[in-house]
């Protein structure tokens, strides 16, 4: 038994729930353009579950063919240029400096001494103011001392700057190869072959709808 996509749609309205649709597309939109332009045509499932399944399946297989267009579609661009481009130029600049570090410290230091010491101890004798010598000391010494010492230092010193400039160049315009009033004409052939919408709607009824009158 046929029977139409909008009397499914009343008994069951989430057989368009899973259907896959480009990135920015209104899909209460799609689905009301499918609903009111094929809404009176029979489809060959009449099984709202098996119909939601394959539409699903469907989409999912087309999705990608309709993100381009959508993308395509939906591009911003002058329709009087015919000339936009967008050059990115790199460069990378710096220094690496190396500097290797080397010395030797040595220390030499020599000296000497020498001390002498007298130490004298006297004696008084008996009821005498006088004193007298008892003995002398005397004490002397000498000496040398010397130091020497070496001490190395080596290593690297490393500096680096380095950068990176980025230039952006932007040209846009006509080049003069083709009329405006030809490119006029060019987008107004153009722009009713980028409907998503109505692309969809007939790819929808070419799958699903019974092409009987």
């Amino acid at each position: 038994m046929l029977v139409s996509i909008v009397a499914i749609h009343n008994y069951d309205d989430t057989i368009f729930d899973d259907m896959s649709i480009p990135d920015g597309m209104n899909g209460q939109t799609l689905k009301n353009m499918i609903l009111f332009e094929l809404g009176e045509l029979s489809v060959y499932y009449s099984d709202p579950e098996f119909l939601k399944v394959y539409i699903k399946n469907w989409s999912e297989s087309r999705i990608s063919v309709w993100q381009h267009l959508w993308d395509l579609a939906t591009e911003e661009y002058d329709p009087l240029d015919n000339y936009n481009r967008t050059d990115t130029i790199t460069t990378q600049h710096g220094h690496k400096l190396v500097i290797d570090r080397a010395a030797t410290n040595s220390r030499s230091d020599s000296g000497s001494n020498s001390n002498s010491d007298t130490n004298n101890e006297y004696v008084y004798g008996y009821n005498s103011s006088t004193r007298a010598p008892s003995k002398d000391n005397l004490l002397s010494g000498s000496g040398q001392f010397s130091q020497t010492g070496t001490s190395n230092e080596t290593g690297q010193d490393v500096h680096t700057n380095m950068g990176t400039d980025t230039e952006t160049r932007h040209g846009k315009g006509n080049i003069g190869v083709t009329t405006y009033g030809k490119m006029i004409s060019e987008e107004l052939e153009l722009r009713p072959k980028l409907d998503i919408y109505k692309f969809i709607v007939t790819e929808f009824k070419e799958q699903f709808c019974v092409m009987v009158y």
